[in-house]
């Protein structure tokens, strides 16, 4: 996921574990297969001071976007409706 995907889908996001708890801010880790755009928006959810979101819950987004997106090839713009970015 990218930060333009992440944008376009944060209303899904949780700041806190199901005990009402602040979600742990993760250790980062050497990543090599994301692409530059998922290592972008990776380091920003493991920066201490990110204020957003931490996760997306996934399975809260619709599934006819969640289809589309796996179905069609290349590039795509996130929005409701329009998938997200690659």
């Amino acid at each position: 996921m990218d930060l333009q995907s992440f944008d376009a889908y944060e209303r899904f996001g949780a700041t806190t574990n199901a005990r009402g708890e602040p979600l742990a801010v993760p250790t980062r880790k050497t990543l090599p297969h994301f692409t530059p755009a998922e290592g972008a928006l990776y380091e920003r959810l493991t920066d201490p001071r990110w204020p957003r979101a931490r996760r997306i819950e996934q399975e809260r987004i619709p599934l006819a976007i969640a289809a589309d997106l796996v179905l069609t090839p290349g590039p795509r713009q996130a929005g409701p409706g329009g998938g997200g970015a690659r």
